[in-house]
């Protein structure tokens, strides 16, 4: 039980830490301009914790 608190809690972590960095870069770019790259780059976070999370950047 404790293992899946655990993942839950990285998976809560990883959201927050991407939702943050998209909208760093929103300060200075369109939207239109962001990469799913750049914003997993800003967040500290790979490219898998990103499609775990969400299905696009949108």
């Amino acid at each position: 039980m404790a293992a899946t608190n655990h993942a839950q809690a990285i998976k809560q972590d990883s959201q927050e830490y991407l939702t943050t960095a998209l909208l760093q870069l929103l300060e200075a770019h369109q939207f239109e301009d962001i990469t799913v790259t750049q914003v997993v780059k800003r967040a500290g976070v790979s490219r898998m914790a990103f499609y775990r999370n969400f299905d696009s950047l949108e």
